[in-house]
């Protein structure tokens, strides 16, 4: 086996130093050393140290051995095209059962949360076992050690709601995110950018100008019309992140004690008696 001129220890260092952000090309060349050979150290040694290194090093190179002394045995001589190849006929069940009773017993030692990568990671780079991933990945599912997936749960947005002939219609409440005062419940059928600046607006002769106004990134809120009426206004737009609507989980907290407090309780005949019912109740 080809020996490195680089110690065990300098490999660590090496791959210690790349991490800290250094182009690759760069920092090859400041250690006179190819791109190739050290993305092949990161992915044989990464998260080892000079122990680990030299062990996995004295392994591959027993391994090694064991191959050659088994290629000059009488056995390949018969068997020249299954016994290093993919049809293995004892040589595999051998290691076959090796690597299923050591699978088991990691996993009986109280690893049984792990899955099928980070088993495999540490097969191949912890106790340097040269089984490919196919391999350790059919005894795995054969020991029924596989983990379930939880499937992801959909977020389960609510509908619009309808009325008693089947037309739908939205609302659109503001609160005072200072005292957590509900000011303003409209409804309608729908709820464009000139209509809800029409409601802001209207709100502002009643109650004054506010300095700020933030909001969700719906569509009626970062249109270009809502934009130019905020700043011909003198207001500020303050949005929140994207999938974050903890950011203005009051609102949201409205929105629902609303639904369940009154929408859910009425059957409304007209858009007009849904306005009256959502006023009284605000």
């Amino acid at each position: 086996m080809k020996t490195s001129k680089y110690s065990e220890s300098q490999i660590t260092q090496i791959l210690k130093q790349a991490a800290g952000g250094v182009p690759v090309p760069e920092f090859c060349r400041a250690h006179g050393m190819s791109s190739a050979t050290f993305y092949e150290w990161r992915s044989k040694y990464a998260g080892m140290d000079a122990s680990m290194i030299s062990r996995l090093k004295t392994l591959e190179a027993e391994n090694l051995r064991l191959k050659k002394t088994l290629c000059r045995s009488p056995i390949a001589r018969r068997y020249p095209q299954g016994l290093l190849g993919k049809k293995v006929d004892f040589i595999s069940k051998r290691d076959g059962a090796s690597t299923q009773q050591n699978t088991r017993n990691r996993h009986i030692k109280g690893q049984t949360t792990w899955g099928f990568r980070l088993c495999y990671l540490h097969l191949r780079n912890v106790l340097g076992w040269p089984h490919n991933h196919k391999r350790v990945y059919r005894i795995y599912c054969q020991l029924n050690l596989n983990l379930r997936i939880k499937p992801r749960q959909r977020i389960q947005r609510e509908k619009p709601l309808k009325l008693a002939d089947g037309g739908t219609i939205r609302t659109f409440n503001v609160l005072d995110d200072h005292n957590r005062e509900g000011l303003l419940a409209e409804i309608n059928f729908s709820m464009p950018a000139q209509v809800v600046s029409d409601y802001l607006y209207r709100f502002i002769e009643w109650r004054g100008l506010s300095k700020i106004i933030r909001s969700d990134n719906d569509p009626e809120f970062i249109s270009t019309h809502f934009k130019y009426w905020a700043e011909r206004l003198g207001i500020v737009l303050v949005y929140i992140q994207l999938g974050n609507p903890q950011q203005k989980a009051d609102v949201e907290r409205l929105n629902r004690t609303m639904r369940y407090e009154l929408l859910n309780q009425c059957l409304f005949d007209s858009i007009e008696h849904a306005q009256i019912e959502a006023t009284q109740w605000l």
